[in-house]
């Protein structure tokens, strides 16, 4: 098999768009140089042709021209949409450089010596070596890469199935999966071996439709749901349960994970929305540009969705991909920041588990929320720390800080929107300290997770403290309520205000090392897909919130 075997060329019809670019920019080239030489001619016999000629005529030429380079232009953003950039500058620059010599000669009678066409063999023979290596994946594989992937199982998706429920499928539920000697780790060989199994067996499992049998809900028993409802649809109409998992087809079969830095000031946020800039609308169309893969395939999601104006230096953001061979862990990070604003950057790019999830297999996260104690603010700071020109009283700041420390109900540090309130809001903190640093402060927060807002506003408490508004027992009183009433007291005023999103920087996320071992199951108990991609939600999957 060849060196070249899996890549694949350019289309013919992305060759012919390649070529009229080329010929297009050699052709206003031509007609610039035309109009100036008919210019000449015409200054030559001003008093045959009149004063303005030469003026018509080098408008004439610089009309062509222009408009040669406007169909040159549209051609070659067709060739960007469905070649790389670089194949794209490689047919063209060829394309151009062999019109250039062939219009020389028909218009302007240049000699094509043997020495030029030497040249030209040797400048097209080095541009179609770069265009062959630059060439990714044939279509054709990523498509049987794709399609490899054979649709989840009813008893794929249902692990909790027992026995007694459509004949005995219940038998080829599928097992836990083998395990490496001495190691808690699953190999993705043996996930694939596993898989095919449980196909197998589903296929040779009885039909419950057929059999005229009805069974619950997934993940019950004896008749009845694990939700209470018992079963009364045939098994293929089934309704979906309310909490089911993304079908993995819909992203790739590679997971990875990055280390994105940002200035947020700019951005309404991490999290896409419709109508406003944010970080993840930014990322998604950088990668989708360098890999060429639709958004759902990309899957792209984040450890923190930092909101408004919050800055991060290690936020991680997953992505998936189905083309493998094109992601250089050294050479990605650098092809993707050159789509990017200035203001994110990819610092380190790893692939990962195959069941990964970026917001549940983290084990804890770092916040830092840095204020300005100044009489009048830090221009050169003022985008990333809030303003407070008021003396602040920090041991009174750290007394506080020390009650929050642990474990907690904080509910009534967070924002009460309704759907939040049914969240876990029992979390770890495992220190606060209270710096103080050069022209200010600097609040330094880890934990296990946070609520929505969390960090904000413990600092507006721990700020109010410091200002003498709230007493030292204000803390206490509070976590002491916990969820038995809604954050704010029906929207009465807390004391405090919450801290600006400017302040806060999403700092570190904590993972287990074994995150980045590609041949490791981080959850072998639940069901996988031949890839190892889960076929169920992780635990703790949305529970955890931005602590911003």
């Amino acid at each position: 098999m060849s060196s070249t075997a899996g890549r694949t060329g350019p289309s013919r019809s992305a060759l012919v768009d390649c070529a009229l670019a080329g010929c297009c920019g050699a052709v206003a080239a031509a007609f610039a140089r035309l109009g100036g030489s008919c210019a000449a001619a015409a200054e030559a016999a001003r008093g045959r042709w009149g004063p303005w000629a030469p003026w018509a005529c080098r408008a004439a030429g610089i009309g062509l021209m222009l408009a040669a380079n406007a169909v040159m232009f549209a051609r070659y953003v067709a060739c960007l949409r469905r070649l790389p950039s670089l194949q794209v500058t490689v047919l063209v620059q060829g394309a151009n450089i062999v019109a250039t010599g062939l219009l020389g000669h028909a218009l302007f009678g240049e000699l094509l010596t043997a020495r030029w066409l030497a040249g030209v063999a040797a400048v097209m023979s080095g541009l179609a070596l770069i265009c062959l290596s630059a060439a990714g994946p044939a279509p054709e594989q990523a498509a049987q890469t794709a399609v490899a992937t054979p649709p989840p199982t009813a008893l794929q998706q249902r692990p909790g199935r027992r026995k007694g429920r459509a004949g005995e499928a219940g038998d080829a539920a599928t097992p836990a999966p083998p395990q490496q000697a001495g190691s808690g780790r699953v190999t993705r060989s043996a996930a694939r071996a596993l898989a095919q199994k449980a196909d197998t067996a589903s296929v040779e499992a009885p039909s419950a439709a057929a059999g005229g049998a009805a069974p619950g809900d997934a993940g019950g028993g004896g008749g009845q749901g694990s939700s209470g409802r018992t079963g009364g649809a045939a098994a293929g109409a089934a309704a979906p349960s309310r909490a089911a998992p993304k079908q993995p087809q819909e992203v790739g079969t590679h997971s990875y994970r990055m280390v994105v830095a940002y200035d947020g000031t700019a951005y309404s946020g991490w999290q896409l929305q419709p109508k406003a800039p944010t970080i993840q609308a930014q990322i998604e169309r950088a990668l989708s540009t360098v890999l060429r893969e639709a958004r759902g395939t990309l899957g792209v999601s984040a450890a923190g969705r930092t909101d408004a104006g919050v800055h991060a230096a290690g936020q991680v953001v997953q992505f998936h991909t189905n083309r493998p061979d094109w992601v250089d862990l050294e050479k990605f990070p650098a092809r993707v920041n050159s789509l990017l604003p200035h203001d994110i950057r990819i610092s380190w790019l790893a692939a990962t588990a195959p069941d990964f999830n970026v917001t549940c297999s983290a084990t804890g996260k770092i916040y830092h929320y840095s204020i300005d104690t100044g009489r009048a603010h830090n221009p050169l700071t003022h985008r990333h720390r809030m303003h407070v020109p008021r003396p602040l009283d920090v041991p009174a700041m750290r007394a506080g800080a020390a009650l929050l420390v642990g474990t907690h109900d904080f509910t009534q540090f967070s924002n009460n929107a309704p759907e939040r309130l049914r969240r876990n809001p029992v979390k770890s903190l495992w220190r606060l300290d209270v710096l103080e640093v050069e022209g200010g402060l600097r609040l330094e927060v880890e934990g296990s997770g946070f609520l929505y807002k969390q960090v904000r506003h413990m600092t507006g408490v721990l700020l109010a403290l410091g200002e003498g508004r709230l007493g030292p027992d204000y803390i206490s009183e509070r976590l002491a309520v916990g969820a038995s009433r809604p954050p704010g007291a029906g929207g009465a005023w807390r004391g405090y205000n919450v801290a600006p999103g400017k302040g806060l920087l999403l700092h570190t996320v904590h993972y287990p090392p074994e995150v980045d071992d590609p041949n490791t199951w981080l959850y072998p108990s639940l069901p996988h897909d031949e890839w190892g991609r889960l076929l169920a939600r992780a635990p703790g999957e949305s529970t955890d919130e931005d602590g911003g």
